[in-house]
């Protein structure tokens, strides 16, 4: 493909994104190499390096994997959505497989693109000052710089994202052997790769973490900025890259000092405002959003609605009654996550829960009186920080820490929570029974299950209902050795590119 840059956005195409003749180039782009001059282009070209990166964590990017796991059945009118991944019957030719896999490399040339070029501007600016000619300023040189520490986050980022998705747990005994990702640091798209290792692939999201850390650390110090990337991000994805390389007391201790900056919530109003407004103590980091972009639809497929009135809801799955049964009624999540409503399945009325945790930010609606269920990217919260905290401990042999940071949680979710110390597989129990509680619905099940090599079952898994759902799946059992859980390589990647022979998850 040749290098073609959008003029109209300041962006760079992303793979396929040019279908006409090749050897000409559309009216509205210029070549890559005249698109990028000037430290005015770099704050553009920014931007674009935050949408492009915020696609990779968006609702659509992560509600089939969500889908895959336990706490929901499709109901009689769900009209196969998101099918083939409740059923594991999903395939290398799915559009979601190979979206969220053109979408993180799409993100990843552009960042690419941007390391080099702010990296030029900075070299040709030190030579223009040593000739004797005004540069750059000081402000815009920290820019600079801060920028370049933001792009190696966002593509730490979005490398871990590929590797949670589309590759095994990372186990340190065998990491020299199993693959990774295609680890890519030029912009390039006419370039081909094959995978990587999968102790290269961590090698390279940590050397890209200690890059963020060293340029952020320098130009923000310890500031806090929620839409843009800081060096709390920074600790926060540090902290979820070490618990997956079971460097356990190193993760642990990193999740406190977030848990500790950022509060966990123990009030109903507050936990419910994190949930529909996008906003509370917990947020370490979400993406920008208005009614205008940024925003993603996390709640439709839970509160479809027809009439658009709120009065009798269509959802295309229901939480189990296994999952409600899990939570005890004074729990501030129970009641911010679900809610009985009345529902319309096929010609039958329902009076049952639905999954109400995505509700609908109602600052990003276009249109009044109508609620269009789309919220904010949230990457990152203390309530996943305060749990890794708990696991790293209890991994790392450190059982009173693991309980301490157990009984935080709990104690912030639950007002009457009497805490009683457990110890060894017990324990451990109650963590993963406290992460499948406190993260329904936010993508990190079957990585969890991955790391603890623990099978999906939804056996005995009662639904709320089962005349208004399904019974398609509802026992289902994957074990931990099934090669459905990591993601396959897209057909659309493996076709045209030959280095990866060999190298699919997939036989």
């Amino acid at each position: 493909m040749k290098n073609i840059i959008k003029v109209a956005l300041l962006l760079l195409m992303a793979v396929g994104a040019v279908s006409c003749n090749l050897n000409k180039y559309p009216s509205y782009a210029v070549l890559a190499d005249e698109g990028f001059l000037t430290y005015d282009d770099a704050t553009k070209f920014r931007n674009g390096m935050y949408y492009y990166a915020r696609q990779c964590f968006s609702g659509y990017s992560i509600l089939p994997i969500n889908l895959q796991a336990e706490g929901v059945n499709p109901t009689l009118d769900y009209g196969n959505m998101y099918g083939y991944y409740y059923s594991w019957n999903f395939r290398d030719s799915e559009g979601e497989v190979a979206q969220l896999w053109t979408y993180c490399y799409g993100a990843i040339g552009q960042i690419n693109y941007f390391i080099e070029n702010a990296t030029r501007i900075l070299a040709e600016n030190d030579e223009i000052v040593a000739a004797g000619e005004t540069g750059l300023t000081e402000t815009e040189i920290a820019d600079l710089n801060l920028f370049i520490g933001e792009a190696y986050c966002l593509r730490a980022m979005i490398n871990h994202q590929l590797a949670i998705n589309y590759c095994k747990d990372y186990d340190p005994a065998t990491a020299s052997q199993d693959w990774g990702i295609i680890i890519t640091e030029k912009f390039d798209f006419e370039k081909t790769l094959g995978r990587e290792k999968m102790d290269k692939t961590y090698e390279k999201i940590m050397e890209d973490i200690g890059n963020a850390e060293t340029a952020i650390q320098t130009a923000l110090g310890e500031t806090h900025r929620e839409n843009y990337v800081d060096i709390w991000t920074v600790r926060a994805l540090k902290a979820k890259v070490l618990l997956e390389m079971h460097e356990y007391t190193d993760a642990a201790n990193l999740a406190v000092t977030l848990v500790n900056k950022f509060p966990l919530i123990s009030d109903q109003s507050s936990f419910k405002t994190l949930w529909q407004n996008d906003q509370g103590s917990e947020v370490i980091f979400q993406f920008y959003a208005s009614n205008q972009e940024g925003r993603t639809q996390m709640g439709e497929i839970f509160l479809h609605d027809p009439n658009n009135n709120g009065a009798v809801l269509n959802p295309y799955y229901l939480p189990t009654q296994w999952i409600l049964d899990q939570y005890v009624n004074t729990d501030i999540r129970f009641k911010t996550y679900f809610e009985r409503r009345n529902i319309r399945i096929g010609s039958t009325a329902y009076n049952l829960y639905v999954v109400s945790k995505y509700p609908g930010n109602p600052a990003y609606n276009t249109q009044t009186g109508i609620n269009e269920h789309y919220q904010s990217v949230r990457p990152f919260r203390s309530g996943d920080f305060a749990l890794i905290a708990a696991e790293g401990f209890a991994m790392g042999g450190d059982e009173g820490q693991a309980n301490t940071w157990l009984k935080n949680l709990r104690t912030a979710r639950i007002p009457d929570y009497t805490h009683t110390d457990l110890s060894g597989e017990e324990l451990m129990d109650a963590i993963k029974m406290e992460r499948l509680k406190e993260l329904y619905m936010e993508g990190n099940r079957i990585a969890d299950l991955k790391r603890w090599g623990e099978p999906m079952s939804r056996l005995g898994h009662t639904p709320q209902d089962p005349e208004a759902v399904i019974s398609e799946s509802v026992d289902l059992v994957i074990e931990p050795t099934d090669y459905r859980f990591v993601w396959p390589i897209p057909q659309s990647e493996y076709m045209q590119n030959h280095n990866l022979d060999g190298q699919l998850n997939w036989k």
